[in-house]
């Protein structure tokens, strides 16, 4: 049983409001999460050095920041050398099947900070397994900066 009228054709609609739905979960989501991956980053007084013109991209470091006054903080949260042993080996559990040598670690050192400091974090890192590690440093132009 047809009850429309003979000679008027439905046309069809499409509904924009799960669509739009989904693109404003959307937006939100990467809204937080750039709000988020920018609260990682420690302010940190990086030493001034010549850097690598392409950074690597295929896998996110640890990020580990060395204050002045040699607090060590992991992903921007103060962090003990036994925590930072138990974030690195997850990470090789978890990413890398357990292999320590392919988890990558960033140092980012504060320039006012002692080198014991560093030394200490190095060794706690290469205690754990860990053979990839970089220094961080601020970026300057190709003359060296001032």
């Amino acid at each position: 049983m047809n009850f429309a009228k003979t000679g008027e054709r439905r046309t069809g609609r499409f509904n924009m409001t799960p669509m739009i739905d989904v693109v404003l979960q959307l937006i939100i989501f990467f809204m937080y999460t750039s709000t988020f991956a920018s609260m990682v980053r420690t302010p940190v007084d990086l030493p001034k050095q010549l850097g690598e013109r392409e950074l690597s991209r295929d896998s996110a470091p640890i990020v580990v920041d060395i204050t002045h006054d040699g607090r060590v903080l992991v992903a921007g949260v103060e962090s003990d050398l036994a925590e930072l042993r138990r974030i690195v080996r997850a990470e090789g559990e978890e990413r890398h099947g357990g292999d320590m040598g392919q988890v990558k670690v960033l140092v980012r050192a504060d320039r006012g900070a002692e080198a014991r400091h560093v030394n200490v974090v190095v060794r706690t890192l290469t205690g754990a397994g860990v053979r990839r590690w970089t220094t961080g440093s601020e970026s300057v132009g190709e003359t060296g900066g001032n």
